[in-house]
């Protein structure tokens, strides 16, 4: 499975812009991307303050050791 996210980041505010999320991605499924130059960015979906040094490492821990589980359980490590 595969995930599919848009995002941006906003330097004034240190926040997390979300414009698109599709949390599923199957094999053929497409989709396109068009480039436009604007004057105007549009509305994200969602804004989120990006999180602190601390918080962005016990989260990397938690996936580290989420993958390491499945990786083990497929017998690859």
């Amino acid at each position: 499975m595969a995930e599919l996210i848009f995002t941006g980041y906003d330097r004034d505010n240190n926040n997390l812009l979300t414009w698109f999320s599709k949390k599923e991605l199957n094999i053929g499924d497409e989709f396109s991307i068009k480039v436009v130059d604007v004057l105007n960015n549009s509305k994200p979906e969602n804004i989120k303050p990006m999180m602190v040094n601390e918080n962005i490492i016990e989260q990397k821990l938690k996936s580290y050791k989420t993958l390491k589980k499945e990786l083990e359980a497929l017998r690859l490590i």
